[in-house]
């Protein structure tokens, strides 16, 4: 079942608020933001099919706690900054042309 939920512009008013009084609600606000440019435009069941690709996730029992996967994440993160580099290293090379 899939469910969409839209914030109207009463919500994202309240929400506004909540941060300015209280400005530490607004860590929960980056992490959304990050994990939206991450998720691009992939579907909630998407990213789940997805998150469950990595062995922590799919073999912990329900209602268990999910071991830490930050380690991999930022290893993964740094081959792709590698990548990135690399890339551009050789777009570089072949723009000297």
């Amino acid at each position: 079942m899939t469910c969409d939920l839209f914030v109207l512009e009463e919500g994202r008013r309240v929400a506004r608020e909540i941060v300015r009084e209280a400005p530490a609600f607004d860590y929960y606000v980056r992490r959304v933001e990050l994990v939206l440019r991450l998720a691009g435009e992939k579907s909630g069941s998407e990213q789940k099919k997805q998150q469950y690709l990595t062995r922590e996730y799919a073999e912990t029992p329900r209602g268990s706690r999910i071991a830490s996967i930050s380690d991999q994440a930022r290893g993964r993160l740094a081959s792709i900054r590698q990548e990135l580099q690399e890339q551009g290293a050789g777009e570089h090379e072949h723009g000297a042309d």
